[in-house]
């Protein structure tokens, strides 16, 4: 026996120490094939989670895009002051019959944002008007009575007073302003227009000189 040699090694065949008898090739392909399904099982989560893992990334993808579409659609929707009485808002308003300007008219100033538009519905050859203000001041839009009137130099095309109990949408107002016929027959010649308005409460008109636009 070599020197200093742990003395437990003798006792391995006793208890507790007795090995089990090794078992047969039978056994040994029994424990195996019982083992196998579970193991396969457990690899065949794998798949299902990388799908899983990969549809919510694909989705995050997606609502991500769509927030981003979202915005952009909105950041490039029209705005600022003639956001709803521009040419191509009053445009969108034909339905049917085209609508082809034959002069248009816009201005602004601090408060007030302005449009006056000379124009023919597709297959008439009749010259037809509409003025848009849009209130841009701060604070609530104007109510109550309220006067409009257009002017070009000294000339006054037309004139008209409307009383509005509440505040029309977007701040937009459309006084029924024409002109006397034949007073606009020839557009171009005018080099502006003003538009004076009056809020219920005002002393004296503000005026938006209006000029001459291509759009």
């Amino acid at each position: 026996m070599i020197p200093n040699e742990p003395q437990w090694y003798g006792r391995l065949g006793e208890e507790p120490y007795r090995k089990d008898p090794r078992p047969s090739e039978g056994q040994v392909q029994a424990i195996i094939a019982a083992a196998k399904p579970g193991k396969e099982r457990r690899w065949a989560k794998w798949p299902a989670a990388v799908l899983f893992a990969a549809a919510c990334l694909a989705m995050t993808a997606w609502l991500l895009s769509s927030a981003d579409r979202a915005d952009r659609v909105s950041t490039s929707a029209p705005s600022g002051p003639y956001a709803g009485i521009s040419r191509t808002d009053f445009l969108a308003t034909a339905g049917d019959r085209k609508i082809n300007i034959v002069e248009e008219f816009k201005g602004r100033n601090e408060h007030w944002a302005a449009e006056y538009y000379v124009y023919t519905l597709s297959g008439d050859s009749l010259r037809l008007v509409l003025c848009l203000t849009k209130y841009i001041g701060d604070g609530p839009s104007p109510r109550g009575e309220m006067s409009f009137t257009l002017m070009s130099g000294d000339t006054v095309f037309g004139s008209v007073g409307v009383t509005y109990v509440t505040a029309p949408e977007q701040n937009i107002y459309s006084p029924a302003l024409t002109m006397p016929k034949g007073a606009i027959s020839d557009p171009a010649s005018l080099k502006s227009l003003k538009m004076l308005i009056k809020s219920s409460g005002d002393e004296q008109f503000e005026w938006v000189t209006l000029y001459p636009s291509e759009g």
